[in-house]
């Protein structure tokens, strides 16, 4: 799936943050790590927002994976993966989750790095040259 047709890039492109295309979310990397406990220190201990660990995991990998209903407040698309997601929802979980991802944009540009790193990790690599028209010509290795 292209990235930027999450939910996910919907809601950092604002940020600026851009997804590459071979962004995956895998709670395995360094940067994932580093989000998803940042995210259960503030939404699964302190604010009691998700019941368990497991709750913020399926709710993080929609956002990565699934396709927003609404390109012009993807919000709402946060909102109702949430609901479908804990049986008591808070009310103020919405925006708590818009101020978080301000002040913890940049995790996700290291995430975005390593995604890139992973590609090339997989011996997948990307040769360009310049042909006499002044456009350049990628080739692929593997």
């Amino acid at each position: 799936m292209n990235p930027d047709m999450t939910i996910l890039f919907q809601i950092l492109k604002p940020l600026g943050v851009t997804l590459a295309t071979n962004f995956i979310w895998d709670a395995s990397k360094k940067g994932a790590k580093a989000i998803l406990d940042k995210l259960k220190a503030k939404f699964v201990k302190e604010d009691k927002a998700f019941k368990n660990e497991e709750q913020l995991a399926e709710f993080l990998e929609k956002l990565a994976t699934k396709q927003p209903n609404s390109t012009k407040n993807p919000y709402i698309d946060v909102n109702a993966i949430y609901q479908d997601i804990v049986d008591d929802a808070d009310a103020q979980f919405v925006d708590s989750f818009k101020q978080w991802l301000g002040n913890n944009v940049d995790m996700f540009e290291t995430l975005n790095v390593e995604s890139n790193k992973t590609v090339t990790n997989y011996g997948i690599h990307n040769e360009g040259q310049f042909d006499n028209s002044g456009t350049i010509k990628i080739k692929n290795t593997l």
